[in-house]
């Protein structure tokens, strides 16, 4: 199971139940789980337990909702109930040599089939503490409209959607809004930054739609849920593949203040431990202020530690 894959759950649409797109695999409290949208299960913004499947695997059910906590009375001055997230995470029942953490799949070229074999993206970070700058590109996936990109317009609005005619109303408080293309089976796919060649750094999932006016789409426009806003709903949580050991660290040994005027060389080192797969890091420095040159440390690992 990757992310990228559908997933059916208790959602239903005029009597159908509709298929979402899995966002990503993670670990919660050591629980292997998949996260995808809330409004893919039965209740929107609530526990239901529902019995999630997937249609590579027989139909047979692979996980079980198990985070997906209730919406509250909106701050002012928002009205009706809110949430921070439309997320929710389901517990896998199948075994975890069946799950690929850190791997999302990618479309075949020119369709919307998910390739599940070939064509992967590898996760290797995940915008947990801020967004994106504006204007970064933003890529999607889902089993609709395949694979998706577009600029990031504006972050953590807050959008009252209703998915369904009688159903419940919800404002979502933190969503960033992307210029992109996407349809109802894109709920709850990946959304990411591409970071180089097929690696990439995890943003949030796909929300929704919404559009203007009286139901004519004259104006639509499309988001995502915030990975922050995910993870203060559904808890702190584990994207890359698990792996046992020490997690990769590194420390810069070397002078901290050089004034500009020096001009003498000088020297720094890094003491780089842990991790299990290979890594890299660079240097940034710049003259200029009263600390002289700044330093940056950029530091990958296949299986890094948790932010």
């Amino acid at each position: 199971m990757q992310g990228g894959f559908d997933v059916y759950a208790g959602y239903e649409h005029n009597g159908q139940k509709g298929a979402c797109t899995i966002g990503f695999n993670a670990q919660i409290e050591g629980n292997n789980v998949f996260v995808t949208a809330s409004h893919c299960s039965h209740a929107f913004t609530s526990l239901d337990s529902d019995t999630a499947f997937h249609s590579g695997v027989a139909w047979a059910p692979i996980a079980r909702e198990w985070r997906d906590p209730p919406a509250f009375n909106c701050p002012f001055p928002w009205s009706g109930l809110c949430r921070l997230s439309d997320a929710a995470a389901f517990r896998y029942d199948i075994s975890a040599d069946s799950i690929d953490f850190g791997i999302i799949a990618q479309p075949y070229l020119e369709t919307i089939q998910i390739n599940p074999a070939d064509s992967i993206f590898e996760v290797v970070g995940k915008w947990s503490a801020n967004p994106p700058p504006q204007y970064s590109t933003l890529y999607h996936i889902g089993i609709d409209q395949g694979f998706q990109g577009g600029f990031l317009m504006s972050t953590c609005s807050a959008v009252k959607f209703k998915y369904e005619q009688g159903g419940p109303e919800r404002t979502i408080l933190c969503v960033n809004k992307y210029a992109t293309d996407s349809d109802t089976g894109d709920s709850g796919g990946p959304v990411f930054t591409i970071e180089s060649d097929d690696e990439v750094a995890l943003t949030g999932i796909h929300t929704g739609r919404t559009q203007c006016c009286f139901g004519v789409p004259i104006l639509v426009d499309h988001w995502c849920t915030d990975f922050a806003a995910i993870e203060a709903d559904l808890g702190s949580m584990w994207v890359w593949e698990p792996f046992g050991g020490d997690p990769l660290t590194a420390e810069i040994d070397g002078p901290s203040d050089v004034p500009p005027y020096y001009t003498e060389g000088c020297e720094w080192w890094a003491n780089v431990s842990g991790g299990t797969g290979s890594y890299t890091y660079e240097w940034m420095g710049w003259p200029g202020g009263r600390h002289g040159l700044l330093l940056r440390l950029r530091r990958r690992d296949r299986r890094p530690a948790l932010a």
